[in-house]
């Protein structure tokens, strides 16, 4: 891997290695340009409306604009398909790319034949872009005319084909600016194996051939669910120095991945509001794995539990709520919160008794951070910042567990 290129695009289908591999890239740019301005651009920011091309008026604007005196900007984009607004991008690249910019591109597994394109320069009629102001003059002549208006008007020269042979080509003009294009296969077979066990020693553990067996058994090719379960069994050891963390067998792996289906994701608030630290990484863990693959809906119900439920234990302590309050004011307020079964009832009395006001705004900052996160699809950014207050509930937690999770947190909101 060359950080040292301002252009770079990883194409991987698995998001861990998507993750780790940009941080890297990222990091050695920030010590090349420590002042640069940092932007992040989804695909759902870029793609058009209906079928009037890529809305890539801004990150155009963004490329173009070098500013009165200059600076260097890093800039990460992420794609979920080499599709038309994918092209669209890439031909704006390649006519707008200089020295002070550093591009990062996201995007899932391409075939081998487009990630080996030809590097060839962008043909210059397609460098003639139009000015904002053509784009609106555009837009009123498509009322009087009608044609549909897009949001970006295709390059002069004609219309781009949207086959095979384009897409070879947009990734050359890329190339052709020295763009690195890296391609990440999650391991299988004896190479996921070989991951896992190096993975166990990166977190200072050792597994057994039949421990790692099993995890590759229970979690097959997701990297991220192997990762997160190994960060739990590290956090939970870790509270117990003279726990032995070598040459762990299935009995001592199996309570940490083994997915629990009876965990429906409501348990998350009332295992936090308890303090019960396992119980609540184990949540966030299975539920999270078992939503068919779909951890932005899991993160999604957790944050909306854990922001009703904090806010009734802030109002709790302030209206001043406690096992004395007469029945009917207690069921009065639970019901203003929206809080109707005993559990999450009964953790809300105990949080507003016991939890401190420091703790709760500290777990509150976790959840705004972790809410933060998830509105920019930095999903992994959410799961630790919710791991995180997980970790500060604990009984004699090591404070030093805690940061050091935190050095991973919401990685592009921290650059």
């Amino acid at each position: 891997m060359d950080n040292n290129q301002g252009l770079q695009v990883i194409c991987s289908d698995d998001p861990l290695l998507k993750m780790e591999y940009s941080q890297n890239v990222i990091s050695a740019w920030r010590q090349q340009a420590p002042d640069a301005e940092y932007r992040i651009y989804t695909f759902s920011e870029l793609q058009g409306l209906g079928s009037g091309g890529a809305n890539l008026k801004e990150l155009e604007n963004e490329l173009s604009d070098v500013g009165l005196l200059g600076g260097a900007k890093i800039i990460k984009i992420i794609l979920k398909d080499l599709d038309a607004t994918a092209m669209d991008l890439f031909e704006m690249i390649a006519a707008t790319f200089h020295s002070d910019l550093y591009i990062l591109i996201e995007m899932p597994r391409i075939t081998k034949a487009f990630a080996e394109a030809e590097p060839q320069p962008l043909p210059e009629e397609k460098r003639h872009r139009m000015s904002f102001r053509d784009l609106a003059l555009d837009s009123d002549a498509s009322k009087s005319s009608g044609r549909k208006k897009g949001t970006t008007r295709k390059a002069k020269g004609g219309k781009s084909g949207s086959g095979d042979a384009r897409k070879k080509a947009v990734m050359g003009y890329l190339k052709y600016l020295g763009a690195h294009i890296e391609v990440l296969y999650t391991p299988e077979g004896q190479d996921l194996r070989y991951w896992i066990d190096n993975r166990a020693h990166e977190y200072n553990f050792s597994l057994t051939k039949e421990s790692i067996e099993f995890v590759a058994n229970c979690y097959d090719n997701n990297l991220l669910g192997i990762d997160q379960c190994l960060q739990i069994m590290d956090l939970m050891y870790c509270a117990n120095p003279s726990a032995n963390r070598f040459n762990l067998g299935v009995k001592e792996v199996e309570p940490y991945f083994s997915q629990d289906a009876r965990f429906s994701g409501f348990e998350l608030p009332n295992a936090i509001l308890t303090g019960d630290s396992l119980r609540a990484l184990n949540v966030i863990s299975s539920y999270s794995s078992g939503q068919g693959g779909s951890i932005s809906a899991a993160l999604n119900l957790f944050l909306f539990n854990l922001d009703a439920v904090f806010t009734a234990v802030y109002d709790g302590k302030t209206d001043g709520i406690t096992a004395k309050t007469p029945y009917g004011e207690r069921s009065r307020f639970f019901l203003s919160h929206g809080i109707k079964t005993p559990a999450a009832q009964n953790a809300i009395m105990a949080a507003i008794k016991d939890i401190s006001p420091d703790l709760l705004d500290v777990l509150n900052n976790c959840l705004t951070e972790a809410t933060l996160a998830y509105s920019r699809f930095d999903n992994d950014g959410a799961y630790r910042a919710l791991q995180r207050m997980a970790v500060l509930v604990a009984k004699n937690k090591n404070p030093q567990q805690t940061m050091r999770l935190a050095k991973g947190l919401a990685f592009d909101l921290l650059q």
